[in-house]
């Protein structure tokens, strides 16, 4: 006996001391959990500071590449430390245990990363020490002015008079604010203008300063930088001489002859209002006219309080430099290439990448005309035409008349670089949806809350500077200002797709000939994809743009273990979804536990179950829109923010024509324009809808408070208002959607309603043969900020209109209200209101818009009313209409006194199983009484076919009419 206790005493040290050990790794796992932070601050802050360099070394590349997957490896290492602990009502032994097994697990792999991090952290300080101490930005443009070549302005003549005008105008001291995208021609703008005679006779002196945007400028550096000079009463009027900026104001200052003529300063590509701020006295002692050609939208407002300061009392002026045309874009490209260098059949496809930008156009000519004429067959050109952008960049071209080098300099925007070249995991003319930009970015953790500012606010805020900054380019608005859709011209994209790749920010799969980087994080497949033997287990995020077969993703998603981004919107081939054997929802996206952002819109997704779904602890988006999903699981998803769902009662179906898609359009606002250089390829069939659905709710969806936006449920629970009251637990949604809302529905809906304090979309769609009761005595209160309001059903409400927030409302859309009194007297005075909607909402003889009412109103859509026969607009109503959509009114024949009266400010008009004699008027607006971009479309249902008319439309501005129609197909 005493042998065995001798032995088992003398372990008892050992045990306590691995126990001790044991108890001692959270305190380890919590230091080591800081130090990782600490140095993720660290590389993020060398990241910042060499993206901002112009010129990137092979060795600062390499370490960049070495430093981000660093940064990924340790963001994994923090996520799967900080994720939740098992579900548990009470700290059990299991869940002890896993805890614990959890922080060992994090303890070992963070040691491995700080082994290295020492040795890291030192290479990076030597490869960065003498790249980063050279400043970014000094890279110098010459000028436009004096280059006098009229084959490098063309569709310039109409901005040139325009800004001529500005500059000539007899007044007090100006400053005009050109500004535009890069590439747009705003140097050469500005140039052509001051080479114009009126300006020479107004002008003495020009001083150019040069390159304002490319680094940050101290007062004593803006003085000291170089700016060219030109004396146009001297022989310098043609070779400019070369000065400190300084040295010019004081020539200028001594010129005792200048008092009878004033002298222009160009101040080229600025970016701040400190560059301004520096300049104060020399502004005032000889009040120059102040040119400013920026890249921010937002410069000239951010500016407009320091030149009030001023005592010479400037007047500011904004001045946007367009596009090209497409038509000025064709001219430019065939004054400038070599003919026999350029093979006919890709001239167009080339051509469609310029997207308006002059310097790209003179940039791809100079590339074309360097290779000799054999070298620029066919077979090239249309190679090119696919990676245009790559060889522009690989060729570090001098763009143009005005040899600035081509390079993406975002200064001003490095804290959200990332979020710019992420827009690289978009494919080519795919339209990029706001709203859907945002959530990825927040998905991806490119934004991050600081402050009191939420991660949704910080979204709308990078999106605005990248908007203002026009690094990417607003392609669509709604009726009431907001961008929805948004866009890079093709050779941008191109070019960031490649600067993503190359930087293995992204892996594109767009092309076959594109090399795979050695570390994937971020995959975007736009073409056939190939992934045999690829080491995907970092991962993570897979957007999925192109049909893909069924068994390459499956096998893709089991090795994508990390994933936490997934956008499958469609991904089976047409083969692939008519065979019913084959499962629509792969099995392995529900084992992916890391993920935040699911997209299966549109797809065949019809089950999802909750012991499925709520494996995705983390989930913060979901998006089930256009499924077949009709009921919700019981969530205990506590993370989800997004909760985007709905489907739409189909009427009837359509069959599909050729390889295009059916598409579901309400017959209310769906615009089809179809050119005819392209009508083929955009015919589609359309199925006529209804309204859009909701689907059954869970009964414990009032407990996932991290909600923001909850769209389209159907209130189908049997404990309706217990349901109802729990929505007021939701308060930080910020988008409503309900729909079969019954009578006794509306008391407890109003009660929870006023408790979103944080609400800015309602939309409510009541059950047939239902009403809509919202009135204050059921405790309904219209929050400050409610914005767009949609309600479908007969409405019940008091005359005041009280129940809706006066100062705020910009939307209002009302669909089978049955209105006994006229609503528009009261909704006119509703100061912000841009978008209404009426549908049904009443059913009187006339309409009459009073003087003075709807002045900001730039939609105005009417639908099936029966009984109307005239509208009436009188003096300075409805002044800001922009678009006008009539359906089924039947009994209207006579001319809309509202168009004649705004003809001037109309851009669309729209209309939809009307009167013929309706028809025959709209006609008539080809006269030349209408504007040439006018547009009048007739919609017309053809059976399930959707008929479309355009009676104006142009290519560019004022182009031919065009009538194109969509036949009814056979199945």
């Amino acid at each position: 006996m005493g042998d065995i206790v001798s032995p088992l005493l003398n372990l008892v040290p050992f045990l306590l001391g691995q126990l001790e050990k044991e108890v001692n790794i959270s305190a380890e796992a919590e230091e080591k959990f800081q130090r990782l932070k600490e140095s993720i601050e660290d590389i993020e802050l060398f990241l910042k500071k060499a993206n901002s360099m112009e010129v990137i070394t092979e060795d600062l590349k390499v370490s960049v590449k070495r430093a981000r997957k660093f940064l990924y490896v340790c963001e994994d290492a923090i996520d799967a430390f900080t994720r939740r602990p098992m579900n548990s009502t009470r700290e059990s032994f299991i869940s002890v245990l896993y805890n614990h097994y959890k922080r060992r697990n994090f303890d070992s792999e963070a040691r491995h990363i700080l082994q290295k991090r020492d040795n890291y952290i030192f290479t990076i300080n030597v490869e960065s020490g003498d790249a980063l101490s050279s400043s970014a930005g000094h890279l110098s443009s010459s000028i436009a002015y004096s280059d006098r070549s009229d084959k490098f302005l063309v569709g310039i003549d109409q901005p040139k008079k325009d800004l001529v005008r500005l500059i000539c105008k007899p007044e007090r001291p100006k400053a005009i604010f050109v500004h535009g995208p890069r590439g747009v021609g705003k140097t050469s703008l500005v140039g052509a203008a001051l080479r114009d005679e009126g300006v020479k006779l107004l002008c003495k002196y020009y001083v150019w300063i040069e390159d304002l945007g490319s680094c940050e400028l101290s007062a004593a550096a803006l003085m000291e930088a170089n700016t060219k000079m030109w004396d146009l009463s001297s022989a310098e009027k043609k070779n400019p001489q070369d000065h400190k900026l300084k040295e010019a104001f004081e020539h200028i200052e001594k010129d005792t002859a200048l008092k009878e003529k004033s002298w222009a300063l160009v101040m080229d590509d600025a970016s701040r209002v400190n560059v301004f701020m520096y300049l104060e006295s020399h502004l005032n002692r000889t009040c120059p006219i102040v040119l400013v050609t920026t890249r921010v939208r937002s410069l000239q407002s951010s500016s407009v309080h320091f030149f009030k300061s001023i005592k010479a009392e400037y007047i500011s002026y904004e001045f946007e430099c367009v596009l090209l045309t497409k038509k000025d874009s064709r001219s430019l490209f065939q004054k400038n290439i070599h003919q026999e260098n350029i093979h006919g059949d890709v001239y167009e496809c080339i051509l469609e990448k310029f997207s308006g930008l002059p310097l790209e156009i003179l940039a791809t000519c100079e590339l074309l005309n360097r290779r000799r004429p054999s070298a620029t067959g066919a077979l090239y050109c249309a190679s090119l035409s696919g990676s245009l952008g790559d060889e522009l960049l690989s060729s570090g071209y001098e763009g143009g008349p005005i040899r600035r080098k081509r390079a993406p300099r975002t200064d001003p925007l490095l804290d959200v670089r990332a979020c710019l070249f992420y827009l690289s995991v978009f494919p080519l003319k795919h339209p990029i949806r706001c709203s859907t930009m945002m959530r990825l970015w927040m998905a991806e953790r490119f934004i991050k809350q600081k402050g009191a500012q939420t991660v949704q606010e910080k979204a709308e805020e990078t999106l605005e500077r990248l908007l203002d900054h026009y690094e990417i380019l607003e392609k669509e608005k709604t009726s009431y200002g907001k961008v929805k859709t948004c866009g890079l011209p093709p050779i941008w994209h191109q070019q960031i797709i490649s600067e993503s790749v190359d930087q293995e920010i992204a892996m594109i799969v767009d092309r076959p000939d594109r090399p795979w980087p050695e570390n994937i994080w971020h995959l975007s497949i736009h073409g056939d994809m190939d992934i045999t033997d690829r080491w995907l287990e970092h991962l993570l995020s897979l957007l999925v743009f192109n049909t893909v077969h069924y068994n390459p993703l499956q096998d893709l998603l089991m090795k994508a273990k990390r994933l936490k981004v997934l956008d499958l919107q469609s991904y089976l081939t047409e083969q692939e979804k008519n065979d019913r054997r084959l499962s629509p929802v792969l099995p392995e996206i529900f084992k992916l536990k890391y993920l935040r952002y699911l997209s299966l819109r549109g797809s065949w997704v019809k089950d999802i179950t909750g012991e499925m779904i709520n494996h995705l602890t983390y989930l913060e988006t979901l998006d089930l829109r256009d499924t077949l999903v009709y009921a919700l699981p019981e969530l205990q998803l506590k993370a989800l923010r997004h909760l985007l769902i709905s489907k739409r009662e189909a009427v009837e179906s359509a069959p599909v024509v050729g390889s295009a898609r059916v598409e579901s359009a309400r017959p209310k606002l769906k615009i089809i324009r179809i050119w005819r250089s392209c009508a083929e390829s955009l015919k589609r069939v359309l199925t006529r809808t209804n309204r859009k659905l909701g689907v059954k709710a869970s009964s414990n969806l009032g407990d996932l408070t991290s909600l923001q936006k909850l769209c389209m449920i159907e209130v189908e629970p049997v404990e309706r208002e217990e349901w109802l009251n729990k929505l007021g637990k939701l308060i930080n949604l910020q988008k409503l959607g309900l729909s079969k809302l019954k009578d006794t529905d509306w008391k407890p809906l109003c009660l929870s309603i006023q408790k979103l304090t944080k609400l800015v979309v309602l939309h409510l769609i009541a059950a047939e043969g239902q009403k809509i009761v919202l009135s204050e005595r059921d405790g309904w209160k219209a929050h400050e900020f409610l914005q767009r309001v949609h309600l479908t059903g007969h409405l019940e409400i008091s005359p005041d209109w009280n129940i809706l927030p006066r100062h705020r409302l910009v939307k209002l859309v009302l669909k089978g209200s049955l209105l006994e009194t006229d609503p528009l007297r009261q909704l006119g005075d509703f100061p912000c209101l841009k978008h209404l909607e009426l549908e049904n909402a009443f059913d009187f003889h006339e309409i009459k818009f009073e003087e003075g009412k709807f002045e900001k109103l730039c939609f105005l859509g009417l639908s099936n009313f029966g009984e109307l026969k005239s509208i009436r607009v009188l003096e300075k109503a409805l002044w800001s209409l922009e678009r006008l959509y009539i359906d089924r009114c039947t009994s209207l024949r006579e001319v809309p006194d509202l168009i004649t009266l705004l003809i001037r400010k109309f851009k669309c008009l729209e209309y939809c199983e009307m009167h013929d004699e309706f028809g025959i008027w709209a006609r008539q607006l080809e006269s030349s009484e209408a504007p040439a971009d006018m547009k009048v479309e007739s919609l017309i249902w053809n059976g399930p076919i959707r008929v479309v008319e355009n009676v104006r439309g142009a290519e560019g501005q004022g182009g031919p009419i065009m009538r194109e129609h969509l036949e009814k197909s056979s199945p």
